[in-house]
């Protein structure tokens, strides 16, 4: 997936999401763009931020919550807290912000933002159970971690310094010890020429080194990563546990995933029929809870395969 921003050509609009991994948002067709929340405040953080609306006191609350109580694992978040995001709006809402100013927003979220926040909030959770830690030491826990998993090295000072393609950042991550690649264990090799951005620039104004980026694409194209083909569903359901991260591979040229989301498992079912998602839906315009899995891919005629990734905290 590949970051996005928001443009106006001839009076018409163009959502490209403003995040710091992510892709084009492929799960539905173009239509009207959501309207804008209330414009940012300033808030206390150690790192620049952009805030949007009451985001920044939206994520102390969930955090003053979570850290009164012993960490039971990502997977006890999803199944306990997840729902709290359901319905809220998709969008990407970053319209001025500017480079090195990370981005918070609880108010709109894409497919890509979702994880991120989700992420973000979890790792801080974790860090800081049942320690004493006031409102500005949660919030700037909570940014550092936005920026661990939306940048190379945590680094964010200009666009360059954003992790473009979602399956590299969930590598980025896998290489930190906070996930692991499910599909290594029983998936099948996926092998494509990933070339989205270079093939685009046009769309990607903010990007200054293309070299770079082309060397990152022609590394990603040669990588051995392993999915789970649409056919081969099955053998994931057999591993599947609460809480997965799932990206969904495309036949889009040069991309390599085109959505993305958690998984939820129904121990009262068997097979492909016990996985169910929560993914934030352009189709929808909102965040979807506990979508069937299955359903939602039978609409998605570009869908190939499925990545899995399983956090390790």
């Amino acid at each position: 997936m590949i970051v996005k921003k928001r443009i106006r050509s001839a009076g018409v609009a163009a959502v490209m999401t403003a995040t710091a991994i992510g892709v084009w948002k492929m799960d539905a067709p173009a239509g009207k763009v959501p309207v804008s929340p209330p414009p940012a405040h300033p808030v206390v953080s150690v790192h620049p931020t952009f805030v949007v609306g009451k985001s920044d006191k939206f994520a102390v609350q969930m955090l003053k919550e979570g850290v009164r109580r012993p960490w039971t694992g990502f997977s006890g978040f999803v199944e306990t807290k997840l729902e709290k995001f359901a319905g809220v709006s998709y969008g990407a809402g970053g319209a001025g912000c500017g480079a090195g100013k990370t981005l918070v927003n609880f108010e709109q979220m894409d497919c890509v933002t979702f994880i991120e926040n989700v992420l973000a909030l979890t790792l801080t959770e974790k860090d800081y159970a049942l320690k004493p830690a006031d409102e500005r030491t949660l919030f700037n826990a909570f940014v550092q971690n936005l920026n661990r998993v939306r940048y190379y090295e945590g680094v964010n000072c200009r666009w360059d310094d954003r992790i473009y393609y979602f399956t590299d950042a969930l590598r980025q991550l896998e290489d930190a010890g906070l996930l692991t690649d499910l599909a290594r264990i029983n998936g099948e090799p996926f092998t494509k020429k990933i070339e989205y951005l270079s093939k685009n620039p046009q769309k990607f104004t903010g990007i200054e080194d293309w070299n770079k980026v082309k060397r990152l694409e022609r590394e990603m194209s040669s990588r051995r990563r392993y999915y789970y083909p649409l056919s081969e569903l099955e053998r994931y359901a057999d591993l599947a546990r609460t809480g997965d991260v799932v990206a969904l591979a495309t036949d889009v040229p040069g991309l390599d995933v085109s959505h993305c989301g958690f998984i939820h498992v129904d121990e009262n079912r068997s097979g492909v029929d016990k996985l169910f998602f929560t993914h934030a839906s352009s189709v929808k315009k909102k965040v979807v809870y506990r979508q069937n899995f299955c359903d939602y891919l039978s609409t998605r005629t570009s869908i190939t395969g499925v990545f899995v990734y399983r956090p390790l905290f």
